[in-house]
């Protein structure tokens, strides 16, 4: 395009200075006109530099672009709204079925059902990634977590509550079970070399413990005031502490 328009000027500044000579024929001749003929050439040259150096691309410039199938139905639309720039991707029904969007807080990808829920998504937050699978509801049924604490896998029920989680924190895993309540009612966990198991009652008090320490077996009993009572495995009678 450039060579082109540089073409274009030349021609006509060369075109310029022909007609100059035929204008000024008696008056400029021989070497003169040859003179003349490079100059209107290099001013032409120059000219079509400067022309170019100071052009403007022209583009096109807009918040959204629609792309359609031979139907008319909208198919993929890449848009930019406010913060946030999306790239949606449509059945063949006009059902939105895909969204990719990338903000300041990071990319965030969703999958929908053909009834318009969330049914996957993936997005890293804060440099957090995320997993989030969903129901027919929308509600997020599964979520996996990875941060610098460790790795979570959060299960949930159809009201959205927090039912199961398995995880490794600091290097330590844990399976935590809460009831419908929200209250956290069981709990396995390997810390260190020490596994253990803690059952709760419905405010989340724990009631009992059982606890293999240094290969020797205890089982914690906590009564209502909260005393505890641990029985070895290797001791016939009770302690109280």
């Amino acid at each position: 395009m450039k060579r082109t328009l540089l073409l274009l000027v030349n021609l006509a500044l060369v075109i310029a200075g022909a007609v100059i000579l035929w204008h000024g024929h008696g008056q400029i001749t021989g070497w003169n006109s040859v003179v003349v003929l490079l100059a209107a050439m290099g001013a032409g040259y120059m000219g079509s530099l400067l022309a170019l150096n100071h052009a403007t691309y022209q583009g096109i410039r807009t918040k959204t672009i629609e792309l359609v199938d031979d139907n008319g139905k909208l198919r993929g639309m890449f848009a930019v709204d406010d913060d946030m720039i999306n790239l949606g991707l449509f059945d063949s029904k006009g059902k939105l079925r895909g969204m990719f969007g990338v903000n300041d807080d990071g990319p965030d990808l969703s999958l929908y059902d053909s009834a318009g829920e969330i049914r996957g998504a993936f997005a890293v937050r804060n440099e957090v990634p995320i997993l989030s699978l969903g129901d027919a509801a929308g509600n997020s049924r599964v979520t996996i977590v990875v941060d610098d604490e460790g790795s979570r896998l959060i299960l949930s029920d159809a009201a959205g509550a927090t039912r199961g989680e398995f995880s490794v924190i600091y290097n330590d895993p844990r399976l935590l079970l809460w009831d419908a309540a929200g209250n956290l009612r069981g709990a396995f966990s390997v810390i260190g070399d020490t596994p253990g198991l803690t059952l709760a009652d419905e405010t989340g008090k724990p009631c009992g413990e059982f606890i293999l320490q240094k290969k020797e077996a205890l089982l914690v009993l906590f009564d209502i005031d909260g005393k505890r009572f641990v029985i070895h495995a290797n001791k016939a009678d009770a302690e109280q502490r």
